[in-house]
């Protein structure tokens, strides 16, 4: 092994000093610690983030996919909620129970008040 210039003799060992400093009592490297502290604190802070994206991206594209098909459907519900309000169908053809519009059910009901089946 060849042994170091007389010159270098000096940083050798002010490095091989510095690096044992860094160690905890223990033998452990607070250096290496922190940077591993470090990395990782900032590989979870992205991984949050990029996971807040993607959420927000998602339920973006959901609420505008719901809001598209929402005219549609609203106006068939409020036809169809007209219809059974408006409207007269058979409720139980069987029974003889049939649905009327509301306005002609409340004019009866004045007329003849309720009558028990």
């Amino acid at each position: 092994m060849a042994s170091p210039a007389p010159g270098n003799v000096g940083h050798v060992e002010t490095a091989e000093a510095a690096h044992e400093e860094s160690r905890a009592p223990g033998g452990l490297d607070v250096g290496l610690i922190a940077l591993v502290g470090v990395v990782g604190t900032i590989l979870v802070y992205v991984t949050v983030l990029a996971c807040t994206a993607a959420f927000y991206t998602i339920r973006e594209r959901q609420i505008e996919q719901s809001q598209a098909t929402l005219p549609l459907d609203r106006a068939a519900y409020m036809q169809q909620q007209d219809q059974l309000l408006h409207g007269t169908y058979w409720v139980d053809k069987e029974r003889g129970v049939v649905s009327i519009p509301i306005d002609q059910a409340m004019e009866i009901v004045a007329k003849q008040g309720l009558q028990s089946p």
